[in-house]
């Protein structure tokens, strides 16, 4: 049963594929622990596997996998045949490793895990030399002076207020089509490749699943660490952190795990919490009356999924709080459920909430808002754009590019629909750490991309780019009137950022889904695009190894040496 319905995911040997490892310590860790049921694992298989084909098996068959899967962590068979009662599983715990005697029966089992990360890590520890770095970054007035023109790629968005605008113009509409690869550097690692690497002085710096990298030359000293999200109730940090004078902003992701979402400032020399505003307001804040309080199982949501941006001269972070959870049944939620779905501009030195606008109330279609940058000052119309979002469709982790030339809006786009089931109230069920959406989604078996350039001050469609797939790499403008854009199959396109007519196309030899930056390194402009292997839901038949190739006029000054 498991190799027909889950190794092409899993792997054969369940050690994982496009999916993860189902037969590792990191398993085991997350399931034997006293929070997490054997009826969580069966509930979480019977509900959400195999994707798009949610309950295509039986029950039976279901528990047959369960205890496969528990056989192959060196979970002991026990003297009672295991079945699908519920009331059973539920008071079940999965011991962490194989029993010395191999007698503990499936209803007594009672071992919890040994890898509490509580335990082992502090919550804050400095570093072996102190606070104070050996090194100097982009100074305040550099992060300032970005957006208005930089020779480096200093933050994700380029600025603090994420254009993605930089203003080189050494590559142009006229020589794009001579744009070679300079250099190329193989990450060497396997899993999701959604880095955005930011340039200062020369070198980059991108991070992976398992790694911070600097290409040419760094010094990865620790100066301090500190725990600000709780890994145990499935917080998680996808985004990178914006600094502004001495604050650090940041917030967890994921509402599907039911957190309570929050976003965070915490002291630049020892990760000190300074403030905190709670998007799912707690007892007594204001927005806590729009939600309901009355069910026997959580609400949560408003995780933030990706940056930032900021409002120096205001004084404003503004934020991209995303969807309410569980995210089908609406009903269950109650209210309009603030501040979900909602734009929020936060004061930089107090996290007061200065306004908001909520673009989805009590969402039932997981439509999360996304993307808050970049920003800038125009007209603002108010026709909007139709579209048929999925989960998967709409602007995903990479948002729009700003090109004050051409006064346009890039923005990348997945066009993917999906059809959503609501489940009934008495079969939802919490597993902590897993996807809580009430309900199941089956994705249309056919989806395309866009590149839609509108104009900043009218909303007006200037032009389109369609791609056979979806779109969700970086878009990056540059002073020398071009897009640079990347597609699935593994092109990196450079487009004129007038007309959006296709100058130049390179093959990377992986899927693009990923980082696109433009900088400046003794006189020579170049562009560097991360590939490969972006995610398990955004590859081809071929997704590439996670690489980073950087491209200039002719090569470059090596190639032409």
């Amino acid at each position: 049963m498991y190799a027909r319905s889950c190794a092409a995911c899993h792997g054969g040997e369940l050690q994982g594929a496009t999916s993860s490892a189902l037969a590792s310590a990191e398993f085991r860790a997350r399931w034997s622990s006293a929070e997490r049921s054997l009826d969580d694992l069966y509930t979480l298989i019977r509900t959400a596997m195999p994707p798009g084909q949610q309950g295509s098996l039986t029950n039976d068959q279901y528990l047959a996998v369960t205890a496969y899967l528990l056989e192959r962590n060196g979970v002991p068979a026990g003297a009672q045949r295991l079945i699908a009662d519920r009331t059973l599983l539920a008071r079940t715990r999965i011991p962490a490793m194989a029993s010395a005697t191999g007698s503990a029966t499936a209803d007594t089992a009672t071992v919890t895990t040994p890898w509490d990360i509580k335990r082992i890590v502090p919550d804050y520890q400095e570093g072996p030399r102190g606070r104070t770095p050996t090194g100097v970054g982009p100074s305040q007035a550099e992060l300032l002076a970005a957006e208005s023109g930089s020779r480096d790629w200093l933050v994700h968005g380029h600025d603090l207020a994420g254009t993605r605008y930089s203003a080189l113009r050494q590559v142009t509409t006229r020589n794009a089509n001579r744009l070679r690869v300079a250099c190329s550097f193989q990450v060497g690692e396997g899993g999701s490749f959604q880095p955005g690497p930011i340039v200062h002085q020369g070198t980059m710096y991108l991070t992976t699943t398992w790694s911070t990298i600097a290409l040419d030359a760094a010094d990865g000293k620790l100066l301090w660490s500190r725990r600000i999200a709780d890994a145990n109730i499935g917080e998680r940090i996808t985004m990178p952190p914006i600094i502004h004078d001495d604050l650090i902003y940041i917030g967890p992701a994921v509402s599907e795990n039911a957190i309570r979402g929050w976003v965070g400032a915490f002291r630049l020399d020892d990760g000190a919490p300074v403030w905190r505003f709670n998007i799912v307001p707690g007892p007594g804040e204001p927005g806590y009356e729009t939600w309901r309080h009355d069910m026997p199982f959580p609400i949560g949501g408003g995780g933030v999924w990706t940056p930032f941006a900021i409002d120096a001269a205001r004084g404003l972070l503004h934020v991209a709080a995303t969807n309410p959870a569980p995210d089908f049944p609406e009903e269950l939620r109650g209210g309009i459920n603030l501040y979900t779905n909602s734009a929020l501009a936060l004061d930089l030195q107090t996290g007061r909430l200065v306004w908001y606008e909520q673009m989805v109330p009590n969402d039932d279609h997981d439509w999360d808002f996304t993307q808050i940058a970049p920003l800038y000052r125009a007209p603002v119309t108010q026709q909007g754009t139709h579209a048929c979002p999925g989960v998967l469709g709409g602007v995903e982790w990479n948002g729009p590019a700003y090109h004050p030339g051409a006064n346009v809006l890039v923005t990348p786009a997945v066009d993917w629909c999906s059809t959503f089931f609501e489940a009934a109230a008495d079969s939802i069920k919490f597993v902590p750490g897993q996807n809580y959406l009430g309900g199941t989604i089956v994705p249309d078996s056919v989806s395309q991309g866009w590149l839609t350039a509108v104009d900043a001050s009218t909303g007006q469609v200037r032009w389109r780019y369609r791609s056979a797939r979806p779109m969700v790499a970086a878009v990056t403008a540059t002073g020398g009137e071009l897009i640079f854009a990347g597609e699935l199959n593994g092109d990196l396109i450079a487009l004129d950022a007038a007309t959006g007519d296709v100058r130049s196309r390179h093959n990377t030899g992986g899927s693009v889904g990923v980082g696109i930056v433009t900088y400046d390194v003794g006189g020579t402009q170049y562009i560097a695009v991360a590939s490969g292997r972006p995610s398990g839901f955004w590859i081809d038949a071929f997704p590439g190894a996670a690489t980073i190739t950087v491209f200039a006029l002719d090569g470059g000054p090596s190639m032409r040496r």
